[in-house]
């Protein structure tokens, strides 16, 4: 499933493989003064995952993103 909305949205599933649980990714981006803000909404519905949890697979992802696109 993917949805994009332009110019700042693009939404999808993600899934590691057939038993695994869904994971739905929302990317969005607004302008800023000197280029924009990139927000990344993870909705795991199906993992009793802790907010920690998440913050430790996701702000690596994060970090990753901001090298490359500075």
């Amino acid at each position: 499933m993917l949805h994009a909305r332009g110019p700042g949205r693009l939404s999808y599933l993600l899934q590691a493989g057939p038993g695994d649980p869904p994971v739905y990714l929302t990317w969005r981006l607004r302008p800023a003064p000197g280029g924009c803000v990139v927000r990344l909404e993870v909705d795991e519905p199906d993992t009793p995952d802790s907010p920690q949890t998440a913050e430790d697979v996701w702000l690596p992802v994060l970090a990753e993103l901001q090298l490359l696109v500075r």
